[in-house]
This record gives structure tokens, C-alpha cells and sequence, in this order.
């Protein structure tokens, strides 16, 4: 085989090897409906939390449970069981993104993102002239 010939397969096993590294890695972005319908499979659940429920965290008992309710984008709501400490200011989040599965009707998360509000208020925004700055 000649060089080109060579470098040409390296390559292709390469583009494979890294598509199927990101096909196997990828999580499902979807709802809690989907995550029950699909209980072995590994979901990512955007939402917010459901402020008008309590979040149970016990550190005494088990300081690596967390429980709370979020409300999906298709506002569904379910008990999520985070295996993590309480996230710091969870409460003030704006928006939620889960990682996990669903194991009998909870959804257990092995990963927490919170997207936090901004510091501004629209009108400090303005005042600033940050509304059309991207960072």
C-alpha cells in the first residue's frame, strides 16, 4: 500500500472511531414522559425547579441525596433524586438541566447544571447598554 493509501484509511478510521465515540457518549435530550418510556436509557431533562414544593436534603441521614420537583419544557412534573449535596442557591435558579434516568417513576440525576438569573435588572441592562453585547 502507498503512502497516500495509508494516510487516507488512517484518516477514515479516525472520522469512524470518533463518530461512534459520539453516538455511544450522547444523551437524549427529552422530557420525563420520554424517560418513562425508556427507563434504561440515559436522558438530559431541561426545567425549572417547583418552588411550591420543598427540597428535601437530610445530610445527617445522607448528605449524597438530594430531592426535589422539577417541571419539564412540557410541563410535566416529577420527583427528581439528586446523588449529589444540595447545589448552593438552587433555589434561586432560573433554569435546571438534569442528566440521568428514570428508576421507578423517579428520575435519578447523576448531573446537576443550574443556569443561574442574571445580576441585572432589564432596566440596569439598558442603563449599561448591555442588552445586545455577547460574551
Amino acid at each position: 500500500m502507498n503512502k497516500t493509501g495509508a494516510i487516507l484509511l488512517s484518516v477514515v478510521a479516525i472520522v469512524v472511531v470518533v463518530i461512534l465515540v459520539t453516538l455511544i457518549g450522547a444523551d437524549n435530550y427529552g422530557s420525563f414522559a420520554e424517560a418513562k418510556l425508556s427507563p434504561d436509557k440515559n436522558f438530559t431533562i431541561i426545567g425549572v425547579l417547583n418552588k411550591d414544593k420543598s427540597i428535601e436534603y437530610n445530610p445527617d441521614v445522607d448528605a449524597n441525596r438530594t430531592s426535589f420537583y422539577l417541571i419539564d419544557k412540557n410541563g410535566e412534573e416529577n420527583l427528581v433524586i439528586y446523588h449529589e449535596p444540595k447545589p448552593r442557591d438552587i433555589e434561586q435558579s432560573e433554569e435546571i438541566t438534569l442528566e440521568g434516568k428514570m428508576i421507578k417513576g423517579e428520575f435519578h440525576a447523576t448531573h446537576l447544571l443550574m443556569k443561574c438569573p442574571s445580576k441585572y435588572t432589564p432596566e440596569e441592562i439598558k442603563q449599561k447598554g448591555l442588552e445586545n453585547k455577547t460574551y
